[in-house]
């Protein structure tokens, strides 16, 4: 760093040396934020809408957000470990590559029956997208551990990092493809759950935010907007999932049922 600051917020994650106080110092406060996101949103998701409004049990979308925000603050925590010991490529690398694509893997499957909403064959495309995203996630796990096996460490994040990206492309096509569907009234809401249009401009807000997130991390890298601000990713599918469970397919004249996400 060109001065003594041990924050820096406008760092490029480059400009960072490996096994630096002012690296794991920056990095360990990226993943703290990153880390009370999930925090939360455990607590948000099992305490008001388990608890308050008792709508956990039915929302299955939302009881994959509770696995995915919990195995993430484990995930986190690996990480808050490895940069409070300057300790970055340990075993604790390991295990939180494994809990992190876990936890993306419960957070695709909390948008990917949206997807399928419309389809006759919904549960068999929806198991397969699982299994695919397992495989994908699996692959990504033993990459990264042969990086490690490879003696290359500051390559081992090679093949996780750009999947977090890509799960938070998968999400903005989730919220995309509703209001989209939306439009064409080839799936509806009930009005006094949340209105058409009102939920068609959160729609357009989510995907405004995910744009500028994903903006924020590929062009400027910021450790904290590498990291924290990918909490907030996860804060958007629990607010898009609070009413998608809710969205039902039209009636057509081959389909006289609304079929819906319950």
């Amino acid at each position: 760093m060109s001065d003594s600051r041990y924050v820096n917020i406008f760092v490029n994650k480059s400009e960072l040396e490996y096994v630096s106080q002012e690296r794991n110092i920056n990095f360990l406060l990226g993943h703290y934020g990153f880390w009370l996101f999930n925090v939360v949103h455990v607590l948000y998701l099992i305490f008001v809408e388990g608890y308050a409004l008792r709508t956990l049990k039915k929302n299955r979308l939302h009881q994959n957000l509770v696995a995915a925000c919990f195995v993430q603050i484990l995930s986190c925590t690996c990480s808050l470990i490895r940069y409070n010991t300057n300790d970055e490529f340990s075993v604790w690398g390991k295990l939180g590559t494994l809990t992190g694509c876990i936890a993306l893997y419960f957070l695709c499957a909390a948008v990917t029956p949206i997807f399928f909403l419309n389809s006759n064959e919904s549960v068999k495309w929806e198991k397969i997208i699982s299994w695919i995203t397992a495989i994908l996630f699996t692959t990504v796990m033993f990459g990264t551990y042969i990086k490690w096996e490879d003696n290359i460490p500051t390559r081992a994040f090679v093949y996780f990092q750009p999947f977090v990206v890509l799960t938070t492309v998968y999400h903005t096509g989730a919220y995309g493809y509703a209001w989209y569907n939306l439009k064409k009234d080839t799936i509806t809401i009930d009005p006094s759950i949340i209105g058409k249009e009102e939920f068609q401009r959160l729609l357009i807000v989510l995907v405004c935010a995910n744009v500028l997130i994903l903006t924020i991390k590929i062009v400027l890298a910021f450790p904290w907007a590498l990291y924290a601000i990918t909490g907030a990713t996860y804060t958007n599918v629990i607010v898009f999932t609070k009413y998608a469970w809710q969205l039902k397919r039209s009636p057509s004249p081959s389909n006289s049922e609304a079929s819906s996400l319950l």
